[in-house]
C-alpha cells in the first residue's frame, strides 16, 4: 500500500535538516553573525546524523533497531537540551530566568523519565515535550 503518512513527512523533515545544515556551515566563518549562532551548526548536524542513522534503519537495515532507538534516545537529549539553553541566553530579567531554568529542568527530568520507562517509544509524548 505504500508508506504512511508518518515516514513521508519524516523523509521532508530530514531533507529540511540537510538543507539546514548546509545553511549552517556556510555561516561558521561568517563574522557578521552574533556570538550566540557561531555552534548552532551542531543543532543541524546531529539531526542529519540521526537522519541518516535512520534511513539505514529503515531502508538498508544494516544497523540494528536497538542502536538507532539508543541514538535517538540521545538526540532528543541532545536537541532538548541545546535548544533549551540557547532560549535561555535570550532571557534578560533573573526572575524570568529563574522561572525557566525550573520548567526547563522539570521538562528535562519528565524527559528522563519517559526514556527510563520506555515512553520515549511514544515519539508524540516525547517530541510534544
Amino acid at each position: 500500500m505504500g508508506e504512511s503518512f508518518f515516514f513521508k513527512l519524516s523523509d521532508f523533515v530530514k531533507f529540511i535538516f540537510l538543507i539546514s545544515l548546509i545553511y549552517s556551515l556556510r555561516l561558521i566563518k561568517n563574522n557578521k553573525i552574533p556570538d550566540y549562532m557561531k555552534g548552532f551548526y551542531w543543532y543541524p548536524t546531529v539531526a542529519v546524523i540521526i537522519g541518516i542513522f535512520h534511513f539505514l534503519e529503515r531502508h538498508l537495515e544494516v544497523i540494528p533497531k536497538e542502536f538507532y532507538r539508543i541514538t535517538n534516545i540521545v538526540s532528543l537529549l541532545f536537541h532538548f537540551s541545546f535548544l533549551g539553553l540557547f532560549i535561555l541566553q535570550f532571557i534578560t530579567s533573573s526572575i524570568l530566568k529563574r522561572y525557566y531554568l525550573l520548567i526547563f529542568c522539570i521538562f528535562l527530568i519528565s524527559l528522563i523519565a519517559f526514556i527510563i520507562n520506555d515512553i520515549v517509544n511514544h515519539f508524540v509524548i516525547s517530541f510534544a515535550i
